[in-house]
């Protein structure tokens, strides 16, 4: 997918301030950024465009003076310095599968099939007040593991004192990415974590309660718990118990996206396949004592208490699994409308997933070739801001459907796409009006729901030739006259 000029002025804005020691790395840094924005989804040497930019890039990426940390402190600082500006930010954390078939794992890192990769966990931030808008990517971490499972596969992984170690080391990414969030954004009066089941570890609430971290989790656990609102020598009970007995206190149609089917059994059975729907959601909260499971560690507290919101669909279709969320929160959760901020803050959570798609196929980094561990954080460090302005792009018209179509193109492509679409744009379109229309001239079917990076992205790459063409014939109409 390729970037209009304005959006490549943005993205490059990240890194003029880079200090690696010698301002050619610098310049160098802008240029192949640039460069990269421009043809984020071309093959390496055809983004660049000449050979001594190839040459330029490839020095760059194995130099000892440039690492990932050093490239993408100028991105993490211009990502705190709009979220203290906003003042209401979401911070959500995931971790997504980095995998590169064409490298040495040796080199890499081994996945659990044994193949070359490493575990991409990220924190993006989102502007709470602003229709969502991604800010950036202040927190990543790279966790590869330094040898392959047993046999190389999903079904015979490495278990027990052999993964011990690095397994508690990447678990632990969840507490080290909150706690580095929450110090690079002292300074922002608001910021609420947001996470998915895999960050259900008493350990991780109980902390983030402790140092008054705000969140909002999502459960994988059915814990022992009880009501807090009952008397000091109530019997425990569960979770799922308490939450059975709350009764519905709203109900809202929300669009449901579509679950592809995932080859690794466990995934599969956490997150089964579904085909998009609109579904009737009800939103019910209380308010509960967890208690500490008895195989973890001593020196953490008994119990905890938290708010819980629990979404459950009302009548789901016949042969689809309901949809059922329990939602842990620090957020109040007494009124309404504090139950519907709380559900509408999880369902921003997508939005991590779809930088992820955002950096593998708006951007194809798991196709650049590079066969080093280190060329590969350098180029992610370059191309982790080119994701986020793809996706604010998409993001924008999909999260405020009355965005004017001018927050994302200019009136040159608005005309264009007027023009050659066979989808309608009105006199004053909204964002999502021409994006859609963008998207049909890519081939998309609107049957199929929403648009994907590839379609967006052919069609941008069409919609930039054909913008260069339009200006042409302006000027051609209008020709400046001769100098005399």
């Amino acid at each position: 997918m390729l970037l209009a000029e304005e959006s490549i002025k943005r993205v490059i804005s990240d890194f003029v301030g880079l200090n690696l020691g010698d301002p050619r790395r610098t310049r160098r840094v802008v240029d192949t950024v640039r460069r990269l924005a421009y043809k984020s989804d071309a093959s390496f040497p055809d983004a660049m465009g000449s050979e001594r930019a190839i040459e330029g890039a490839y020095r760059l990426m194995n130099s000892p003076f440039v690492d990932f940390s050093k490239i993408h402190d100028g991105h993490c600082s211009a990502t705190v310095r709009r979220a203290i500006e906003s003042g209401d930010v979401l911070a959500i954390h995931d971790t997504s599968t980095c995998k590169f078939i064409h490298a040495d794992p040796e080199e890499i890192g081994y996945l659990p099939t044994g193949k070359a990769g490493f575990l991409l966990h990220a924190c993006l931030l989102v502007d709470l007040n602003n229709w969502r808008r991604p800010l950036g990517v202040p927190h990543v971490e790279i966790l590869a593991r330094p040898q392959r499972s047993r046999s190389g596969t999903r079904r015979n992984k490495t278990r027990g004192g052999d993964t011990a170690k690095w397994n508690k080391s990447e678990f632990e990414r969840w507490k080290r990415g909150v706690n580095n969030v929450e110090e690079l954004l002292v300074d922002c009066a608001n910021v609420i974590h947001v996470s998915d089941r895999e960050a259900d570890a008493y350990e991780l609430l109980a902390h983030m309660t402790k140092t008054g971290t705000r969140f909002v989790t999502r459960a994988r656990h059915n814990r022992r718990a009880r009501d807090t609102n009952a008397a000091d020598d109530q019997a425990w009970s569960s979770l799922s118990e308490i939450l059975t007995g709350a009764e519905g206190r709203i109900e809202r149609e929300v669009a449901i996206s579509s679950v592809k089917l995932k080859t690794a059994p466990r995934a599969a059975a956490a997150n089964p396949p579904r085909d998009a729907r609109t579904a009737v959601l009800s939103f019910s909260s209380a308010q509960v004592e967890l208690q500490c499971p008895n195989h973890r560690k001593k020196d953490l507290p008994k119990s905890i208490r938290l708010n819980v919101v629990h979404v459950f669909e009302v009548d789901p279709p016949k042969g689809e699994t309901a949809i059922k969320w329990t939602l842990y929160t620090t957020e109040p959760v007494e009124t309404i409308a504090d139950i519907e901020k709380v559900v509408d803050i999880y369902r921003t959570r997508w939005l991590i997933e779809e930088f992820f798609k955002a950096l593998k196929t708006g951007c194809i980094y798991q196709k650049r070739e590079f066969e080093s561990r280190k060329a590969l954080l350098v180029l992610l460090a370059l191309s982790i801001p080119i994701a986020c302005e793809l996706l604010w792009i998409r993001s924008r018209a999909r999260t405020d459907p009355t965005a004017p179509a001018t927050d994302v193109f200019t009136p040159t492509q608005i005309e264009v796409v007027r023009n050659l679409s066979d989808r309608t744009v009105g006199p004053e379109p909204t964002a999502r009006e021409v994006l859609w229309a963008l998207a049909g001239m890519g081939g998309h079917i609107k049957s199929n729901g929403e648009p994907g990076w590839q379609i967006l992205g052919r069609a941008y790459r069409d919609l930039l030739a054909y913008e260069a063409v339009w200006d042409l014939a302006q000027k051609s109409k209008n020709p400046k006259p001769p100098n005399l």
